[in-house]
């Protein structure tokens, strides 16, 4: 993975003698700068970090394929004898653990069930209550349909809950038995080939756990690249804001100096206007 190059960041906005002091200080610009030095420098080192990971990741794979390979032939086909009976004992491990959600699925319907009609016959009580006693019942009736679609919702909910948490028994049942079976059909090939099968398990252990420092690493870099362009997007917004600024500035300032020409043109033809009619006036009298 390519590294950010360890430059200094120049500042997107360029430094202009008549830049005014409230655009120079803005404090944005600062922060943002901040921002994007510490997201460039974490980059760096999260890449760094991530480069080494992997190359960790990759020696340990490639190490423990290998110890694997050479514990295999040492204990010979024991290790391919038991192979069934541990690839069971696997699928009996995710069997248990669908068996475990099945049955929550199966007790948070069956509650969902009970509140659900209980609400539906106290909404129906009420709502004969109401009728008896002349009233409106109308706010009761609606709560009534409301609770007996949640009721009827809630006991199909129970119902395909219970159907999966069958099936989940079935299923593990099934491999239950398969495990026993090859256990004793295989004993003396599961007993051979233990250390081999133990140091598979702690092998993928391991590698599990580099894998998730990998993609964790992985995961910060890209939040911090995200940083570093939310920063350039902020950047260049309060760039555009302030060359705006001065823009709409200059305008008025161009547009100032121009009322002030035409009133200092007024003045001096007024001036000019005054000494012709002294001048005039003088000549009449002599």
């Amino acid at each position: 993975m390519d590294h950010l190059p360890d430059t200094q960041h120049e500042p997107i906005i360029e430094e202009d003698s008549k830049l005014d002091e409230d655009d120079a200080l803005d404090p944005r610009i600062q922060i943002e700068l901040e921002r994007l030095n510490y997201a460039s420098e974490a980059i760096n080192q999260l890449e760094v970090q991530l480069d080494e990971a992997r190359r960790v990741c990759d020696e340990f794979k490639e190490k423990s394929e290998e110890e694997l390979f050479q514990l295999e032939k040492k204990i010979g086909e024991a290790v391919s004898k038991a192979r069934t009976y541990y690839d069971a004992r696997i699928k009996l491990r995710d069997a248990k653990e669908k068996l475990i959600k099945a049955k929550h699925r199966f007790e948070r319907a069956q509650a969902l069930h009970v509140a659900a009609k209980e609400i539906a016959i106290a909404s129906a009580d009420y709502m004969d209550e109401a009728a008896r006693s002349h009233q409106n019942s109308t706010t009761w009736n609606e709560t009534y349909l409301q609770a007996s679609a949640k009721a009827k919702e809630a006991e199909q909910e129970k119902y395909e809950a219970d159907l999966d948490q069958q099936n989940a028994e079935r299923v593990h049942f099934d491999l239950e038995q398969l495990v026993l079976k090859l256990q004793k059909e295989s004993r003396r090939a599961i007993n051979k080939s233990k250390p081999y099968y133990e140091m598979k398990v702690e092998y993928h252990k391991e590698l599990d756990f580099q894998k998730r420092k990998v993609r964790g690493l992985e995961n910060c870099v890209n939040e911090a690249k995200s940083q570093y362009q939310e920063s350039l997007k902020n950047l260049e917004r309060i760039s555009n804001e302030i060359h705006e600024k001065r823009h709409q500035k200059a305008l008025q300032n161009e547009s100032e100096e121009q009322i002030s020409d035409v009133s200092e043109q007024q003045l001096t033809y007024t001036h000019m206007l005054s000494i012709f009619k002294f001048l005039l006036s003088k000549t009449k009298n002599l």
